[in-house]
């Protein structure tokens, strides 16, 4: 089936601090448009299902205090950053980092709408889901609270054969608090 239906999950027993590493070191100055009208022309192949893209895409990420676009697509192969690169058309002062990940935007909805089948099985089951969703590396992340090695069997047994073990990050979550 693939790599990452043989890869085992991701399971972080201590949730790191949210870290928005694409700007990390860049936020001098004053944000300019430049990165616009590449993310643009982007953003139109996907809705034109442009297959190069839409098979590869996983993820953008602007920082537009540096001009830098990052994209997180499933290779890094010349003809597949060219091709992103030909759609773009960034100006010379626009850089373009291309960062490999796990899945494409498109696999990551199927696996998510699997997961969101599974909500209320997982919650008969006793698991504590807080929140899912996809990540910055073209991964799902699931947040459990109190999360336990059961928790995680319990989610893993029920997207067996829906879900590829290898593109879930399992993290503790925390439950929201109403205030009036």
């Amino acid at each position: 089936m693939g790599i990452l239906w043989d890869m085992e999950p991701k399971i972080l027993l201590d949730k790191p601090a949210p870290s928005a590493w694409w700007l990390e070191g860049y936020m001098v100055g004053e944000p300019t448009l430049d990165v616009l009208s590449p993310s643009i022309r982007l953003r139109r192949a996907l809705d034109r299902n442009e297959s190069i893209i839409v098979e590869n895409f996983g993820q953008l990420y602007v920082n537009d205090y540096n001009n830098t676009i990052f994209i997180v697509t499933k290779s890094i192969d010349p003809n597949i950053t060219k091709a992103f690169l030909d759609i773009m058309k960034p100006d010379p002062e626009v850089s373009v980092k291309f960062r490999r990940g796990y899945a494409s935007w498109m696999e990551l909805e199927t696996w998510e709408a699997a997961i969101r089948g599974e909500i209320e099985n997982m919650e008969a089951s006793g698991v504590e889901l807080c929140c899912f969703g996809k990540s910055e590396n073209a991964t799902l992340r699931i947040g459990v609270i109190n999360i336990t090695m059961d928790d995680v069997q319990v989610i893993l047994s029920l997207l067996e054969g829906k879900v590829p073990p290898g593109v879930i990050v399992f993290e503790p979550g925390s439950q929201s608090i109403m205030v009036n």
